[in-house]
């Protein structure tokens, strides 16, 4: 009957509405006798109606409406959590937050209802992208209470909303909660999260604890984003050679680095002073085609201010007036002609203040002293 495995399992999450169904309920609004036509209509009413009809390309309103006209009016009928669900994600599609608040508690007051595993991984990602952080945890210790087993989505899911608020030791404690659960491992998603999260607490020893960790554990393999994070701890703490080691292992374990993998790693080699290096991973990451970002190019404008600032234009980008200024400080030790060129775009590109010019070289002085006869207005000092 059916051609497939998936047809099959469709057919068993879903009906084919009537046509005339269909009629009833392609209404802008719930009337008071819409009840009434789908009680003649005599419907057998069950779960897989429930979620189709919530499914369906109805009106809101129509859809809650049918929902509760269901819990009423259905013979021997209560709504599992898969209709919660159901009409949960067309709450969330309207940002109807309040009412999937009630909605939810609704599930958790039912005595006979719990969410699945993935209903409530599922749930926690949509109060997540709700800000309902309360909430989330709220219906994850509930949930508990009752003896409800989470597994590492779940747990993941949580993890990922409290970074993403910046609740970085709310993360730690619900780590320690999977680390009690039975059967319950942590993942690459976990420990990115983990790493990520010890990171922005300057908590560096245990980031790179973890991130060994890991690397100890069978079928788990750092993503471009953990290696990212660890050069930018070791850049942080000056140890460049650790840096470097690591960026050649993330090569060697082929995993392909980022725009942001060279940033950090560059970054550190910058603030290291190894001059020669940098340059040399700058050049490497043009020739795989990667486009340097802003901060970047300033930091690197004061080891090679003029070749860089070329570059920085020839690639489309609008130098702002750090660059300028790194470009003049460097150019101020040259002939007053070549300062004077670097001037005159400045000047172009209206970007530069009075009180910064005054700052860069002597030699300026008697040019920046007149700033009327140009197309741009000095801010008073």
């Amino acid at each position: 009957m059916f051609s497939s495995e998936e047809s099959w399992n469709l057919s068993r999450r879903y009906r084919m509405l009537d046509p005339y169904l269909v009629r009833i309920l392609k209404i802008p609004k719930w009337e008071y006798h819409t009840g009434e036509d789908l009680y003649q209509f005599r419907l057998k009413v069950d779960n897989r109606l429930v979620r189709s009809v919530l499914e369906m390309d109805f009106e809101l309103d129509v859809k809650v409406e049918f929902f509760k006209w269901a819990r009423v009016n259905g013979r021997m009928f209560l709504h599992d959590s898969s209709s919660y669900m159901a009409l949960i994600r067309c709450l969330e599609e309207a940002k109807f937050y309040s009412e999937i608040r009630t909605t939810i508690q609704d599930v958790l007051n039912n005595s006979y209802l719990s969410f699945s595993r993935a209903e409530l991984s599922e749930l926690m990602k949509i109060l997540g992208r709700g800000k309902m952080v309360s909430e989330a945890l709220s219906v994850l210790y509930q949930e508990r209470e009752l003896g409800c087993k989470f597994n590492s989505s779940t747990y993941n899911s949580v993890i990922l909303m409290l970074v993403q608020h910046g609740l970085h030791e709310k993360v730690l404690e619900i780590y320690a909660d999977m680390c009690k659960e039975v059967d319950c491992f942590p993942d690459t998603v976990t420990y990115s999260a983990l790493i990520s999260t010890y990171a922005k607490l300057g908590r560096y020893m245990s980031a790179i604890k973890m991130f060994d960790e890991m690397k100890d554990k069978k079928g788990l393999k750092p993503t471009e984003k953990i290696y990212t994070t660890l050069l930018g701890i070791y850049s942080k703490v000056g140890k460049v050679k650790n840096s470097l080691n690591l960026f050649e292992e993330m090569k060697q374990e082929g995993c392909s680095p980022t725009v942001y993998t060279y940033t950090e790693l560059i970054n550190g080699l910058v603030n290291a002073g190894w001059v020669g290096e940098a340059y040399g991973l700058y050049k490497d990451m043009l020739r795989d085609g990667f486009t340097p970002d802003a901060v970047l190019l300033i930091n690197l404008m004061g080891m090679f201010p003029t070749n860089i600032f070329n570059k920085m234009r020839i690639k489309g980008g609008t130098p702002s007036v750090v660059p300028y200024n790194d470009v003049t400080l460097f150019e101020s030790k040259g002939p007053v002609s070549e300062v004077s060129s670097w001037f005159d775009k400045m000047v172009l590109v209206k970007q530069i203040e009075w009180r910064e010019l005054c700052c860069f070289s002597r030699k300026w002085m008697k040019k920046v002293s007149q700033p009327h006869k140009r197309s741009w207005k000095s801010d008073k000092i």
